[in-house]
Order: C-alpha cells, then sequence, then structure tokens
C-alpha cells in the first residue's frame, strides 16, 4: 500500500484538522473553504488524507487549497487506517477529527481550547450537527452493551423511546441544548487531546469503516477520560454523504464490525449469545434455498426503510415464483427511482406509520384486516441482517399474518434463510419474555 504526502515540513500550530475523503469532491471544497479563514488567525494545520477517490477530489485539493497538506494514498485503506496516518503527522497539540461532509460556520476553536484548559479531565469534545435548515441531528449514542443489543434487535428502543434503559444506545431522551458528559458522539467531528490519542494509541484499524469511533471513545473512557457534548459550538452536517454512495456493502461492512466489537470487548461466547437474539443468526452453513412446498400462490414482500438489497431480492423472488402472486408492503410509495420494479406488483400496500421501519402494532385496524384476508403462504423481506437491529418487528407482522414460511435475504454472505411460522412462534415468545424481564431488572437498579 502506498500513500503520497504532499508536504512533511515542520510548521507552528496548535491544532491539526484532520480529514478523511473519499469521494465526496464537492463536500471537501465546501468544507475547506469554511475552515481556511481561520488556518493562520488559530494557527491550523489542515491534513486531507483521500482514499484513493475516482471523483477529482486530491486533484481539487492540491489546485486550489495550496496550504493543506495532502495525503493521496493510492488505494482505499478505510476510514480508521487513513485517520491514523493523519494523526502519525499531525503537529497539533489538539486534534480535530472532521468528516468532509461539514461545514464551519464560524470561529469555533477558542471555545473548544477554552473548554480544554478549563477541564483537564476532558479528553474529548463533539459538538451539535445541524442540517442546512438550521434544525438539530440527534447522534449521541450509548457505548454498546450486551443489554442494548437484545433491546436493539428486538425493536424495544422504539417501543420505550423515553427509557433510558431500553433507548440507552439511541439515547432518543436526549436534550441535545444542553451540555453534557456523554459515552459515544459519531466520528464526524471530535476534537481530541493529543495526549488522548497518543495513551489509546489511535484508532483499531480492524474496525475499517465502522465501530472504529465507537471503539475509540470506549477505550478513551476506559482510560479515565471524559467524553463532552457541547451546543455552545454548532457545525452544519450532510448526513452519510460517502457512505450512501455504495449503501449496500456498507451496510454489510457495518454488520461485520458490529459482530468485531462485542467478540473484542465482551469475548466469543457472549457474541455468539447475543446472535441468538437476531431473527436470522449466523449459522455459518451453506445458504439456505426457497421452500418450494407446493401450493404457494402468494408472496408478501417487505420493503422497510433499510432496502439495498430491494432490486436483488426482488429479481431472487421473480426467479424462484415465476408464476406466483407478489403483493409489496411498502413505506415509500410511489418509487420513482425504479418504477419499472414496482410495476410487478399485483396489489401495493402502503404503510404510513409515523416511523419509516414497518411496525405491526402501529398499523392501522384496516391494513391489518386487509393484509390478514390476502392468506399470505410466504412474507419476505430483503435485507434480513443475521445480527440485525430492530428486525423482530417485521417477523412480528410476518406471524400476526400467520404465513406458513419467514423468509430473509440477508446481507451475510447473501444467504437466503428459511424458517416455518412455527418456529418463530417459540423463538418470538422467548426472546420478547427475556427482552422484557431483562428491561424490569435493569430499570430497577
Amino acid at each position: 500500500m502506498k500513500s503520497i504526502c504532499e508536504s512533511d515540513k515542520a510548521i507552528e500550530t496548535s491544532i491539526s484538522v484532520c480529514i478523511v475523503n473519499w469521494n465526496t469532491k464537492d463536500f471537501l471544497y465546501e468544507c475547506l473553504t469554511s475552515i481556511t479563514p481561520y488556518q493562520q488567525p488559530e494557527k491550523l494545520e489542515i491534513i486531507v488524507v483521500d482514499n484513493h477517490s475516482d471523483d477529482g477530489s486530491a486533484e481539487m485539493t492540491r489546485e486550489k487549497f495550496h496550504s493543506i497538506r495532502l495525503v493521496a494514498n493510492q488505494d482505499n485503506r478505510g476510514y480508521a487506517a487513513a485517520n491514523n496516518q493523519a494523526i502519525e503527522i499531525a503537529q497539533g497539540e489538539y486534534i480535530l477529527l472532521l468528516n468532509p461532509d461539514t461545514r464551519i460556520p464560524a470561529n469555533i476553536f477558542p471555545v473548544l481550547k477554552r473548554k480544554m484548559e478549563q477541564d483537564p479531565s476532558i479528553g474529548l469534545i463533539t459538538c451539535q450537527l445541524r442540517n442546512f435548515d438550521g434544525s438539530i441531528q440527534g447522534f449521541c449514542s450509548g457505548l454498546p452493551t450486551l443489554a442494548d443489543e437484545i433491546f436493539l434487535q428486538t425493536g424495544f428502543d422504539q417501543f420505550y423511546p423515553d427509557n433510558p434503559v431500553a433507548a440507552h444506545r439511541t439515547m432518543t431522551y436526549f436534550d441535545y441544548e444542553s451540555e453534557a458528559e456523554i459515552e459515544q458522539p459519531p466520528g464526524t467531528f471530535m476534537f481530541l487531546r493529543r495526549q488522548v490519542l497518543e495513551t489509546v494509541e489511535g484508532f483499531d484499524e480492524q474496525f475499517r469503516i465502522f465501530f472504529n469511533d465507537v471503539d475509540l471513545c470506549k477505550r478513551i473512557r476506559d482510560a479515565g477520560w471524559k467524553v463532552l457534548y457541547t451546543p455552545d459550538v454548532y457545525i452544519y452536517h450532510h448526513k452519510s454523504a460517502s457512505i450512501k454512495k455504495n449503501l449496500a456493502q456498507h451496510l454489510t461492512d457495518a454488520f461485520y464490525m458490529r459482530r468485531i466489537y462485542y467478540r473484542k470487548h465482551y469475548g466469543a461466547f457472549w457474541q455468539r449469545l447475543l446472535s441468538f437474539f437476531a431473527p436470522f443468526p449466523n449459522t455459518g452453513k451453506a445458504s439456505y434455498i426457497l421452500p418450494t412446498s407446493p401450493g404457494i400462490k402468494s408472496i408478501l414482500f417487505v420493503r422497510s426503510s433499510f432496502d439495498a438489497h430491494f432490486a436483488e431480492s426482488l429479481e431472487l423472488v421473480r426467479t424462484s415464483y415465476p408464476d406466483t402472486r407478489i403483493d409489496l408492503l411498502t413505506t415509500r410509495y410511489p418509487d420513482t427511482e425504479n418504477p419499472e420494479l414496482c410495476s410487478i406488483f399485483t396489489r401495493i400496500h402502503l404503510y404510513n406509520g409515523k416511523r419509516r421501519k414497518i411496525y405491526y402494532s402501529l398499523t392501522n385496524s384496516l391494513l391489518k384486516k386487509t393484509l390478514k384476508n390476502q392468506q399470505y403462504d410466504v412474507v419476505f423481506f430483503p435485507h434480513a441482517a443475521v445480527d440485525g437491529a430492530g428486525y423482530w418487528n417485521i417477523i412480528f407482522f410476518a406471524l400476526a399474518l400467520s404465513a406458513r414460511f419467514i423468509v430473509g435475504h440477508g446481507v451475510d454472505k447473501r444467504l437466503t434463510r428459511v424458517y416455518p411460522h412455527l418456529f418463530f412462534q417459540f423463538k418470538y415468545i422467548f426472546v420478547y419474555l427475556s427482552a422484557h424481564l431483562l428491561l424490569f431488572i435493569k430499570s430497577r437498579q
């Protein structure tokens, strides 16, 4: 693996701003344009590590921002490794890890430095993230625990959004107008002491794209440092600009990284146990096949909020059941991106819940009755994460419709997992009761 650092000269600096970029040239230009006015007065060192973009990001940076240190990688090393590259050559006492899809609205650096100087126990500061319409983005998270994973997979974080135990991971109850110590901000904006990064030895590069910020925050807190959220500073942020460019692969990577995180911090036993609570546990066996039982006349194809494999899964179903009626249950209709795909469905049921995810308990009575009357033989849904979050709510949907088979086309090696209705009845009851018991016990602690 090779990289080219185009400036190694020593400069006088107090803050090093480190930006890892991959194919977000336009966002990167906006970001750098918003920072460079403060480069001289605040003695900023700005480092851009480009992960072999093919959109001209490196060339744009080289041509338009001569005062910026550019590291042009000859391959995509991933987010964690690229950040470590920037940290290694950074010379500032403080290091700001910043995503390229952000914009700095004002000189935020004096406030950040003052907060660090006032409290030596603070190791990391994050700020308020805003959409470009001024609304505040929710992003603070609790560091993942074993209980969090169970609540996430069973959908309890959505069923009990105001419960600090069930929603510990998603922190839907957090007040973004108040300064507070938190457990884990995203890697979008992390203002750190150099000493902290030296103590924890930077990012763990086995977390190539996802969970590297989670792992870093856990190690920072384990080392005794505070992580502070402050609304006194805010920036503008485009959500997941680079991730959206290859959503299917990134979602797949995210699930693998989550497993690695639990195995690293809790051990292989607990990681395997958590897999049991997933609707489609990872068996490591060969691919399952679609049900071939005779008499399959109707299929309900469920499209939820994450649908990176929608077209791929739909083609699998069409090929396997060319003469079977296929209906669609969707949260988004009409589909302007894939109108030809929607044209193959006999009926399209529109779910009008307040959330983008599909919850049977939130579905109106008329739609429930309509779906029930269709007597679907198979309920099929794409993106069935083998260690996925919140997919039990779709399983519950399938159970309520009394389908003969429940099928999930997973991101895990693209396995298609098939279980009869009866299997999920027993497993769902066990998981649901276990999660309620766990919530009761932890709420009383």
